[in-house]
């Protein structure tokens, strides 16, 4: 008898299991790490006045974003177009149509800017947006010799149930020359519903049956003892 009970019993916290793996929450955004090596998933976009960079960026390459190793990442060289003395930052980002349920959006996203010459007065401004709203930004600044910069964006936004646009955008208030303007990367992209899931109406019927087979083997094993 002891050995039914230990099966129903496995059984129920096996569903158990299942049913927290079922919850634990899942990113919404597609090819966030740019494992595909481009930007499947991704739209480009850029200012006014503003350009992603000199060939061959905008390009996925291999670039130590976080300091714990290279990895693919979005890489950029933005700034302006026609070079205005007092103009305001230009360049350019990607951007993408994501689908919520109703709830807390939770974004994040691993940044960095390295220049590999002389000093330079602007690293790069990093912003991520949400339907067109700015809602975190890193503004790198100067360098005054050769190096890396990095930190992250992020941020917690309340969304209705449906499409919304997702955008990272990095912007410089100089023009954009190949060896010479610093590089910009973004990898590891990722957006997810806050908040604990509820497990679906299977999941719970499965954890009733669970219980309740658990419970009639332990009745039937009072009434042999009773016998």
């Amino acid at each position: 008898m002891r050995t039914l009970i230990s099966k129903a019993a496995a059984a129920t916290a096996a569903v158990i299991i299942l049913g927290s793996g079922a919850a634990q929450a899942a990113t919404i955004v597609q090819n966030g790490d740019f494992a595909t090596g481009d930007f499947t998933g991704w739209t480009f976009f850029t200012t006014a006045n503003g350009t992603l960079g000199q060939s061959p960026n905008p390009q996925v390459s291999l670039f130590d974003v976080t300091g714990a190793g290279a990895q693919n990442a979005a890489e950029f060289d933005v700034g302006q177009v026609i070079f205005k003395l007092f103009g305001t930052a230009e360049g350019g980002g990607i951007s993408q149509a994501i689908t919520t349920s109703a709830g807390t959006l939770n974004f994040s996203a691993d940044i960095a800017a390295f220049l590999g010459s002389t000093r330079n007065n602007e690293l790069g401004i990093f912003s991520a947006l949400l339907d067109g709203k700015v809602l975190d930004t890193v503004d790198f600044g100067p360098i005054e010799q050769p190096g890396t910069l990095r930190d992250s964006l992020n941020f917690s936004q309340t969304v209705t149930a449906g499409s919304h646009n997702l955008a990272i955008q990095v912007t410089r208030p100089f023009t954009s020359t190949f060896g010479v303007t610093p590089n910009e990367f973004v990898t590891n992209i990722t957006a997810t519903m806050g908040g604990a899931a509820v497990p679906e109406p299977t999941t719970w019927l499965l954890m009733l049956a669970g219980f309740g087979g658990v419970g009639g083997l332990l009745r039937r094993k009072r009434r042999l003892a009773a016998a």
